[in-house]
């Protein structure tokens, strides 16, 4: 959960308490924006999965050393905008209907 930081979590109550937290906080959020119509029906479960995932990702490759952040806007807030907003979009082009594109992936064997 923390990138191989930190061995045992359970070993930091607070630190996993604050993360259990901050998923629900989105997982509520997600779910509340499903309900209302703002984002596409769907697995709110896996919504939410996917949005920390994003996020989690940045952070790691951010506090990794990975990511320059000293070259124009990009502040960690302004990525995790940028990166939550393309999850939000979907990456995929829009159909000359303006529909998304479905992503031909070739399936492991």
């Amino acid at each position: 959960m923390f990138g191989g930081s930190i061995a045992e979590a359970n070993d930091y109550p607070s630190l996993v308490a604050a993360t259990d937290e901050t998923y629900s906080a989105l997982a509520q959020t997600v779910a509340q924006a499903s309900k209302s119509g703002q984002l596409r029906s769907g697995d709110d479960k896996m919504i939410a999965l996917t949005c920390w995932a994003a996020v989690h990702g940045l952070s790691q490759l951010i506090a990794g050393g990975q990511v320059r952040l000293d070259t124009g806007d990009a502040s960690p807030r302004n990525l995790a905008l940028a990166a939550t907003g393309l999850v939000m979009q979907g990456i995929n082009a829009p159909s000359d209907s303006g529909k998304p594109r479905r992503a031909k992936v070739k399936r492991a064997r």
